[in-house]
């Protein structure tokens, strides 16, 4: 123990403290100011944090609300809420009322469970007609190439979907 009083960065230490402590009112506000200032984005970075975390929880605003004690979890949770109730309450789209061929098209795709299956697999991969068509087999295969057809040009074109 010995050794760390007579270390000579603590001696430089020792003398530099009684010169901080006589620093002007200036510094010792701009230190203040400075601290201040960190405090604030320490407090929004703890924000943001604890937002993200809540949601990554997928906690609901009452289960948040039993973690709240700090001023900076109240002004998350504030945020938090605000941001659940614009996604739960946000005006949704109406569904669209299908078209009359369209409508005809998705009845002939929905009898044949075969056929729904194929043009369902190239619809959700986004298959083009060229690709389609190279992988048909048989007569259940031209049908369901032909209404895939129908219902890939009624999307397209906006005939509905």
């Amino acid at each position: 123990m010995k050794w760390i009083r007579s270390s000579p960065a603590l001696k430089k230490a020792a003398e530099v403290a009684p010169v901080i402590s006589k620093s002007s009112q200036k510094e010792k506000e701009m230190s203040l100011f400075a601290t201040q200032i960190q405090r604030g984005l320490d407090e929004s970075s703890d924000v943001n944090f604890i937002i993200g975390w809540w949601k990554n929880q997928n906690l609901q605003p009452k289960e948040a609300l039993l973690t709240v004690k700090t001023k900076a979890q109240e002004s998350a949770y504030d945020k938090f809420l605000v941001q659940f109730l614009n996604g739960n309450n946000a005006a949704k789209p109406a569904p669209q009322k299908l078209s009359k061929q369209a409508a005809e098209v998705e009845q002939k795709i929905n009898a044949n469970k075969d056929i729904k299956r194929m043009v369902d697999w190239w619809m959700y991969s986004d298959t083009g007609m060229a690709a389609a068509k190279a992988s048909i087999k048989g007569d259940t295969g031209k049908d369901a190439y032909k209404l895939y057809l129908a219902k890939y040009m009624n999307k397209k074109h906006g005939l509905n979907p």
